[in-house]
């Protein structure tokens, strides 16, 4: 979704009852990172930050953040 100047990706609770928790989160190996160490270990040189809870990822461009989503989504076996 945009928000200001970038997008960000934003994990779905699986439950309207569990709405703490998200059905795919994003990488582990993102969580709590910012910047240059988010892009390094992502490869996505649009990367801003990562939430160490793993639900909400911010990015420069539409394209870095279906970047994102596609190599989450890759994670969780749902897209080959």
């Amino acid at each position: 979704m945009p928000s200001g100047k970038h997008w960000k990706l934003r994990g779905i609770p699986p439950t309207s009852d569990e709405k703490m928790k998200v059905r795919h989160p994003l990488p582990e190996d993102w969580a709590g990172l910012l910047d240059k160490e988010l892009q390094q270990v992502s490869g996505i040189p649009g990367a801003i930050f990562c939430h160490k809870g793993r639900f909400i990822s911010v990015w420069n461009t539409k394209e870095d953040a279906l970047k994102a989503l596609e190599k989450t989504l890759q994670l969780a076996k749902i897209v080959s």
